[in-house]
């Protein structure tokens, strides 16, 4: 979300170089404590783009971006992500203060060292909005539509709704802090051991035999998709260092509200660094 709400009107092309660490309490997103297991995680990202100002209101984006992940005790949810992401961009108004409009359509594919699982294609569509409201602070909402599709028996094959909003301070010229909010309505995936044959969680739509957290932690495990509600803040700040290396500190919760009673959380906090050309 902080992300869109950064979008210039000038330059014509872009590009960032980035890396980092990140911890995730919950990543095999188990139900309460029952299969909740943490890990650390090592990122890599690429991204080149250009802009077009097509006038004083109208501009359009066109960006390309790849991810990579590598984890330390669960090695095969490691992946590759490519997106390629294209936006327009409309200030109908003067002032400093005045409003911008955007619409996004973001596509792309995640691939897993040893999770065929999990690798699917994505698709996002959003129409967001933002203005400054004072000459530090500024503020976005935003609604989104979410699809993956051609997952491995269909487990993560997922249709989802989400309301986006976000909160930005400049403290400082070169200091910004951020507040995001999603609430996100639709199809979620989780994880639980198999014990005995009992399945503690029923209500799924689909399920099958998550192998690759199998190989981590010894015991049968399943992956699931269900209906849900899902809640997560992120908080965090980014500090320009120089005139292109940047510095990010983030940290996040979630908390899902699944079927049958099922309820999913996790914290997570990240640090990466960033340059610009």
């Amino acid at each position: 979300m902080a992300s869109a709400v950064c979008v210039a009107w000038g330059g014509e092309y872009y590009g960032r170089l980035g890396g980092g660490a990140a911890y995730d309490d919950n990543v095999t997103r188990g139900a309460d404590n029952q299969f909740r297991r943490g890990d650390f995680s090592y990122r890599v990202s690429g991204v080149s783009g250009v802009d077009w100002r097509l006038g004083e209101r109208l501009g359009l984006a066109l960006e390309a971006r790849v991810d990579g992940s590598q984890y330390q005790r669960f090695e095969r949810l490691s992946s590759l992500r490519g997106v390629l992401l294209a936006r327009a961009l409309f200030k109908p108004f003067d002032g400093y203060t005045a409003p911008w409009f955007a619409l996004e359509s973001e596509g792309g594919a995640i691939g897993h060292k040893d999770s065929a699982l999990r690798d699917r294609w994505e698709w996002s569509g959003r129409a967001l909005a933002g203005a400054r409201l004072t000459d530090r602070l500024s503020a976005s909402l935003g609604y989104q539509y979410g699809l993956t599709r051609g997952a491995q028996w269909g487990v993560w094959n997922t249709d989802t709704h989400a309301l986006l909003t976000s909160l930005q301070y400049a403290l400082t010229p070169k200091v910004n802090l951020f507040v995001d909010y999603r609430l996100t309505v639709g199809k979620h995936n989780a994880t639980a051991a198999w014990s005995q044959g009992r399945w503690s969680y029923p209500a799924y739509d689909v399920r099958w035999r998550d192998k690759a957290l199998e190989a981590d932690t010894g015991v049968a495990v399943y992956a699931y998709r269900m209906d849900g509600v899902s809640h997560q803040v992120a908080v965090g700040g980014a500090w320009d260092v120089g005139h292109r290396w940047g510095l990010e500190l983030a940290g996040r919760y979630f908390v899902l509200d699944g079927e049958a009673g099922a309820s999913y959380q996790g914290l997570g906090g990240s640090i990466g660094a960033n340059y610009r050309f």
